[in-house]
Order: C-alpha cells, then structure tokens, then sequence
C-alpha cells in the first residue's frame, strides 16, 4: 500500500520491481542470496534504457556486470584500486569502460561529466557520510530529470544513516535488498 508520503513514481518503481526474480543471465556475476540488490541494477538499466551509466565503486566488477548486462548504454565504472577479477570478469561488456582514480577528484569528475548528463548513477564506494557527500556534491548534479541514483549501504555506519535519513530528495529505501539496505533517489 502506498504511504501518505510515497510518490506515484516511488510506487510505480516499487510495484515494477516487486515482480523481478533472479536475474538469469550467465554474463552477470557476484550476487548471492544476501545481495538482491543485484537483480535491482540488472532491471533499473532495463527499464531506464540509460544512454549514460556512471558507477562510483567498481570492486571486483559484479555490481558493474549487472548494470552492463542489463543496458546497451555505456557504462562508466569508477575505483581507486582497479582489481585484476573485475577487468577479467568485465572483459565481455562492450559498453563498459573502467576507469582507475579517486571519485572525489573533482579532476576526474569534470572529465566524466563532458560525457554528458548521467541518466543512472550507482554510489557504493566508501560507505561513509563524508564519501557520499562529496561524491554526490561532484556527480549528483550531473544526474538528468528522471535520472536515477542508486546506494548501496546506507545503514552500515550511523554516520550513513544519519546522512540518508537527512537527505531531502524523493527517495525509496529497500531494507529487503541488503543487509545494509538498499536507496534510491529519484531525479
């Protein structure tokens, strides 16, 4: 049922996800049963069809595997360690480029935001508020209307929790999607 407060997108977006399953595509790699936020990522690049995905977090590259499957847009993954695992495993993704630096350089950010207006953005890098707001302060504006930011771990610290309780954005908070829960933010 759809709170006082929850927007018919925020319903709309929950109703189109409630009847996911488990994403079956043997490209995709890294989920677990803990992690369904996986089969979230796969469907938003879906559903969005985004020219322009951006990616703060690379890691060993499953998050970005599904992102990647899921689009035909470009995908801009962003880490300050580039794991040997992720360019291995992300080597089949045409549309995937990786990319090594420090997302709050806001060098690299001005370099990513001449690619044009981002139409989904993907922040799971440190998982800590100081993190995240600089990271939102440098790639958030660059989010399109009707964009879509995603976060992963918003409850893992309370320092995160306070940040994403604090936030005044239209926003959705899926606790089903991770142990650390799961956000998105609406454009």
């Amino acid at each position: 049922m759809k709170s006082a407060r929850e927007s018919d997108r925020i319903s709309q977006f929950r109703e189109g996800f409630r009847s996911v399953g488990e994403i079956q595509d043997a490209r995709v790699y890294g989920r677990d049963p803990g992690n369904p936020y996986h089969d979230l990522l796969y469907w938003v690049s879906q559903e969005l069809k985004p020219n322009l995905t951006v990616e703060l977090g690379t890691c060993t590259g499953g998050s970005t595997s599904y992102l990647a499957a899921g689009s035909t847009g470009k995908v801009v993954t962003i880490d300050i360690e580039t794991r040997p695992s992720a360019i291995e495993g992300l080597a089949k993704f045409g549309n995937v480029e990786l990319i090594h630096g420090d997302t709050r350089d806001p060098v690299l950010a001005a370099e990513i935001a001449k690619r044009g207006p981002f139409d989904l953005l993907f922040i799971d890098t440190d998982h800590t508020a100081d993190q995240v707001k600089a990271e939102m302060a440098l790639y958030g504006p660059l989010v399109r209307k009707g964009g879509i930011i995603l976060f992963d771990d918003i409850r893992m610290h309370p320092c995160m929790s306070a940040w994403w309780d604090e936030l005044d954005e239209e926003k959705l908070e899926m606790p089903e999607l991770h142990w650390t829960s799961f956000g998105v933010v609406f454009r």
